[in-house]
């Protein structure tokens, strides 16, 4: 996500923090899209019910509207908080903060203080009935800070399943009950993959830390058997995570692979900008560079004003304009369409130290296909804001009166490669 305008005073960052901070602001509720309104309508929904609970563990908080529903719910509260990255960063101070705003307000808050050796990193909520049953699970990629809700790219996932919801809630209980320990026996637990069934969908939730990383395992057989291609968004995988099996696949020019990378991988300060090594799906690692990555870009920004386009906002240290989404879409339109999500990064650091969620979800075409379009209109935005400033995009002035444009690309198997992937034939 990039943000563009004529910003009146100082800096555009802080004018956009401004703005973000500020509930019923028009560009804040913009921002904040229908992730922000269905979060919020969950709450609300809870709040108004004076018998009904929620359960929430979280990474790091500083979002004024979302304090203010859990401030509005009280003890019927229950909230696990982590400490973001740990040291003394301001993302931990504002959490710490936040958190003494929701207690004073009665909410039940536990400290889960494991960074930075760990990071208590999930960012769900379980919503339960009048009964205390669970019914509704909330996950995905949204911290509830005000760069989350605004403006990086993020993605919630809204699951009314009671078995579903109940094994979100027995975690829940689970990290509420190790407080700031991160003990072995939470690991072994991690091991556990829980299964599920909802209409014709299997689903797969994995919660981490683990010890066996069966997580990966699972999601990268998945990805070894895509038989037309896969979209992601990832914020930074790590070099052992699942960046390497996706690459594999990018070169196999019968599958249509894009993606976004928030960061790539650190490879040492002397290793070439273009050139990655990573983990593959056979457990070896393996060197992708050059034309080999084109297709998994990271976010650029316009940095050079076009006749039509602003200058952006790009990332300024404060984490604000960044793709913060986890998502992995393999074969949306296939025999077997995947949705893999969740606060996991996707990385081995995720799956072995962290608190952290994975659900996988096989079946689910209509589902598959939605995220696949968001993904590839983000992928799509940046390819194109990336070319625009190379000298050759800098000497584009707009619209084509001709088809010329697309000669380099008819005929070369891409008609073919991306018709597979989003109708399924064969």
């Amino acid at each position: 996500m990039a943000a563009a305008g004529n910003w009146p005073r100082g800096g555009a960052d802080e004018e956009l923090l401004d703005v973000i901070k500020t509930v019923g602001d028009p560009i804040r509720d913009f921002l904040g899209g229908l992730a922000r309104q269905r979060l919020i309508a969950l709450l609300d929904e809870a709040i108004a019910d004076p018998k009904r609970t929620v359960f929430a563990a979280l990474f790091e908080m500083n979002d004024p509207e979302l304090i203010a529903k859990l401030s509005a719910l009280g003890a019927r509260a229950n909230v696990v908080l982590g400490n973001s990255s740990g040291g003394t960063a301001t993302g931990v101070k504002e959490t710490d903060d936040s958190a003494a705003v929701i207690g004073a307000a009665g909410v039940k808050v536990t400290r889960r203080n494991t960074a930075p050796g760990s990071y208590a990193h999930n960012k769900f909520v379980v919503f339960c009935d009048a009964n205390g049953a669970p019914r509704t699970v909330w996950t995905g990629s949204i911290n509830w800070t005000q760069t989350g809700v605004c403006t990086q790219n993020n993605n919630g996932l809204e699951i009314t399943d009671d078995k579903i919801a109940a094994a979100y809630h027995e975690h829940w209980k689970a990290i509420y009950a190790d407080g700031s320990k991160s003990p072995k026996a939470l690991a072994v637990a991690g091991d556990h993959e829980w299964p599920f069934t909802i209409g014709e969908s299997k689903v797969s939730v994995w919660f981490t830390p683990t010890t066996r990383s069966g997580d990966l395992k699972e999601a990268t057989r998945m990805i070894e058997d895509t038989e037309h291609g896969a979209v992601c968004l990832m914020l930074n995988p790590g070099n052992k995570g699942l960046l390497g099996p996706i690459l594999e696949k990018a070169q196999d020019k019968n599958l249509y692979v894009r993606g976004v990378l928030n960061n790539f991988p650190a490879q040492g300060k002397d290793s070439p900008k273009d050139q990655l090594q990573l983990l593959a799906g056979d457990g070896q690692q393996q060197v992708f560079k050059g034309k080999q990555i084109a297709d998994v870009i990271r976010p650029a920004g316009i940095d050079k004003t076009a006749d039509w386009w602003e200058h952006e906002i790009k990332n300024t240290g404060k984490f604000m304009i960044a793709v913060h989404s986890k998502v992995i879409v393999l074969d949306p339109a296939g025999k077997n369409p995947v949705v893999m999500t969740g606060s996991h990064n996707f990385s081995d650091r995720a799956s072995t130290k962290n608190d952290d969620n994975l659900i996988i979800i096989r079946g689910d075409s209509q589902l598959a296909l939605t995220y696949a379009a968001r993904i590839v209109s983000i992928y799509g935005q940046y390819r194109w804001q990336a070319w625009r400033n190379t000298p050759e995009g800098q000497k584009d002035k707009g619209l084509k009166r001709s088809d010329t444009w697309l000669s380099n690309r008819i005929g070369k198997g891409w008609a073919e490669t991306e018709t597979r992937f989003w109708l399924g034939t064969t």
